[in-house]
């Protein structure tokens, strides 16, 4: 009896060990899982974060050039507003220096020279003479104001020319930033549905 007592217990002290042993290695293994779990989950958080900081930048350099585009649209505005003034006013030199060409042609089929110098006193002369003097110092001021104008009109349209390429080459780099957001949301939810 006894030594059926020590198999018993021999046998019950196996068992017990067997399922002492069966216990610990489910639960390193479940120790290893719930490791590899977290090492997981720590990636797919680093992962998540790594884009949520690119998406950041992303979002900051579209803003920079949100306001980039915007002040570029008040330059190009602004520019074309004095374009349009400087045409109205070249317009406008046009118009008044054809009067005066006009004009002098039909004085000069008329001899306004000889008429000029048959004045019969010197009085009657030097008044003339101040009169065409202050003419032709008004004819010159306007055709150097016309030219003045021409020139600041070329300058200007050359200006407004390179801002709409500024312009255009902005709203390039957003549309860019806005594709590269895109695909940074995409790898973020691609991330997410696989965890």
């Amino acid at each position: 009896l006894a030594f059926l007592l020590t198999i018993a217990s021999v046998t019950s002290f196996a068992k017990a060990k067997d399922d002492a042993s069966a216990l610990v290695e489910k639960v390193q293994n479940s120790k290893k899982v719930i490791v590899e779990a977290e090492a997981e989950k720590r990636r797919i958080l680093g992962s998540l974060y790594t884009i949520q900081q690119r998406m950041k930048k992303i979002t900051n350099e579209k803003s920079h050039l949100t306001d980039e585009l915007f002040q570029a649209e008040d330059s190009v505005k602004n520019v074309a507003r004095v374009i349009a003034s400087l045409e109205s006013e070249i317009g406008k030199q046009r118009t008044a220096l054809r009067r005066r060409l006009r004009a002098l042609y039909k004085l000069s089929g008329e001899g306004y020279v000889g008429i000029l110098f048959s004045r019969t006193n010197a009085a009657d002369l030097d008044e003339s003479l101040r009169f065409l003097k202050i003419v032709t110092e008004n004819d010159y001021k306007m055709i150097r104001s016309y030219q003045a104008n021409v020139a600041t009109y070329k300058l200007q349209k050359d200006k407004l020319k390179k801002q709409v390429e500024r312009l255009v080459g902005i709203e390039k780099r957003i549309k860019t930033q806005e594709n590269l957001l895109v695909v940074e949301q995409q790898s973020k939810s691609k991330i997410v549905s696989e965890a």
